[in-house]
């Protein structure tokens, strides 16, 4: 229940796992399916919105209420639900150790820093300006956004060659 929630996060929103793992209960916003960062490695990263989808924001919500409960002793949103740490805030490693059990069960190599890159990717690819990612992503620069994270698809430059193709025979 914890799990699905923590990778669409990270997927549709591309934060840093310290992102995700310091985000408290208050950071949601329901009504407008909207995150507040307000921990980050950098300024540009702090105190800025992110956006998730209305399906994520209702696993969030179940998962709030079917786990986050008297054994919780953090606000916290993300927990260690076993262990001597049960109730705390989930660590880095935490987190890394579910990555490789989710990747252990899909067969799908992946990390949670990939996820951000796919992010990236992904909104790039479906035409948002490099400025509105580089705001999503937290990033002080277009330039580190440009040169780390936006990597069009072979499909992306296949269309704009035949669009720019196109253009030259007329």
């Amino acid at each position: 229940m914890r799990d699905k929630p923590i990778i669409r996060i990270l997927f549709e929103t591309g934060l840093r796992a310290n992102e995700l793992l310091n985000l408290i209960l208050s950071d949601f916003n329901v009504s407008k399916c909207s995150v507040l960062v307000r921990e980050s490695n950098t300024k540009a990263g702090k105190n800025r919105t992110v956006y998730i989808t209305s399906e994520t924001i209702n696993l969030f919500q179940d998962y709030i209420i079917d786990y986050h409960s008297e054994f919780v002793v953090t606000e916290h949103v993300f927990v260690n639900h076993t262990g001597k740490n049960k109730g705390n805030k989930m660590t880095y490693w935490g987190l890394e150790s579910l990555v490789k059990r989710l990747r252990h069960k899909t067969g799908i190599d992946f990390t949670a820093h990939m996820l951000r890159h796919t992010f990236a990717a992904n909104l790039n690819d479906n035409g948002m300006k490099a400025n509105s990612i580089r705001a999503l992503m937290g990033h002080s620069h277009i330039e580190t956004t440009l040169k780390m994270y936006i990597h069009p698809s072979h499909e992306t430059i296949r269309k704009e060659w035949e669009i720019v193709t196109k253009k030259m025979d007329s």
